[in-house]
This record gives C-alpha cells, structure tokens and sequence, in this order.
C-alpha cells in the first residue's frame, strides 16, 4: 500500500476546532519548558485560530483524511513572518513541515516578499533541525514575551533563476 500523501490547503472557519486539538498534541510535551502565559499564546484555541484565519494565510496539511499540520504567514514590512507552526506528534517525519514551509515560500515568492522569517524557542529542536534544512538560519534577535526566550531565524528568498532554453 502507497503511503499517505501530504496535502496542502487554506484553513477555513470549519477547521478551528481541529487546529485547536493540533496544537495541543504537538506541544504537550513541550508544556513543562513554557510559562503560562507563553504557552497559552502558543497553544491557540478555536476563537484565536479563526482570528488568524480572518487576518492572515493559515494553512493546514492533511495526510490521510486528518489535519496533520497547520502554519500560518503574516505581512510584516520587511518579510513574511511564519507563526503557528505545528505538526502532529504521529505525523512527524512523513513530510509534514518541510511541506507547509514549500507553501509559504512559493507565497512568499509569489507575492515578491524577499524573505521569510520565524521565531522559534531553543527546546523545540526537531524544528530547529527542520528550519536549518530548509536554509533558515539564526539571527542575533532574541525576544522575551511571556518570559520564553524566542530566537529569530530567517531565509533570504533569492530570485529564482530563468532557464535560458535559446541555445539548445
């Protein structure tokens, strides 16, 4: 039997309530390295998720017939910022993340955005791992909201090369 196929897909409202239960399955095991508040704004309910969904791109991925992923894009000035990333714990591995972040690149890229930027904390080292491979790196910014240290990574987007066929 073929293995799964990681699909890709706008979040609607419907979905909130999937992406709500997400986030809490991909950071329980993280819940102890958070303070309250930091982990509340981390783990988003049903009403913070369809803000999200109002105000910026949120994706979700599907693998199977289950959201097994979600990532949301915001315009900032200088950059899209990605927040809200979250995979599964049991879809970990199969694609899910490398996934979500081809997605925002090609809308980064699409919408002419130079870069792509996140913030993301030292104990989360999967996606540290993740971030790396997919050609972020670590900046010097460090922010400290709700007493988590956050580091910032970002990913230049060079052009994308032309292929230059006249000669063949």
């Amino acid at each position: 039997m073929e293995p799964a196929e990681v699909g890709v897909r706008a979040a609607t409202f419907a979905d909130a309530r999937a992406v709500s239960s997400l986030f809490k399955e991909a950071f329980c095991e993280f819940r102890q390295f958070y303070t309250t508040e930091a982990y509340r704004a981390t783990v988003l309910d049903e009403p913070a998720i369809i803000h999200q969904i109002k105000q910026s791109r949120v994706w979700v991925a599907e693998y199977g017939e289950s959201i097994a992923g979600t990532l949301t894009a915001v315009w900032k000035p200088d950059c899209i910022m990605l927040r809200s990333m979250a995979v599964r714990p049991n879809a970990r591995g199969l694609g899910v993340g490398r996934k979500l972040l081809q997605y925002a690149e090609r809308f980064a890229r699409d919408n002419s955005c130079g870069r792509l930027s996140l913030y993301t904390m030292r104990f989360l080292k999967p996606a540290i791992q993740l971030y790396l491979s997919a050609g972020f790196r670590f900046t010097d910014e460090v922010e400290m909201p709700h007493g988590v240290e956050l580091l910032r990574m970002v990913k230049p987007l060079v052009a994308e090369e032309s292929i230059d066929d006249s000669f063949t």
